[in-house]
């Protein structure tokens, strides 16, 4: 088993590389795994702006 993972800010592009690297690597035939920290985000109000939140705070994670 190998883990890999990938690191970098707020839009920067680390799930679009994630899921071409899964997409990579299922078509040589190795099972992959995914976990994304966008899953643990807090839900944002409908008035929330999100151009300006900022989501690279600890704040922003919903791990109560």
């Amino acid at each position: 088993m190998k883990i890999y993972l990938i690191g970098g800010g707020t839009a920067s592009g680390k799930t679009t590389l994630a899921n071409k690297l899964m997409d990579i690597w299922l078509f040589k035939g190795y099972k992959t795994e995914s976990i994304s920290v966008d899953m643990f985000y807090k839900t944002t109000s409908p008035d929330t702006n999100i151009a300006t939140y900022n989501f690279d705070t600890p704040d922003a994670l919903d791990i109560d």
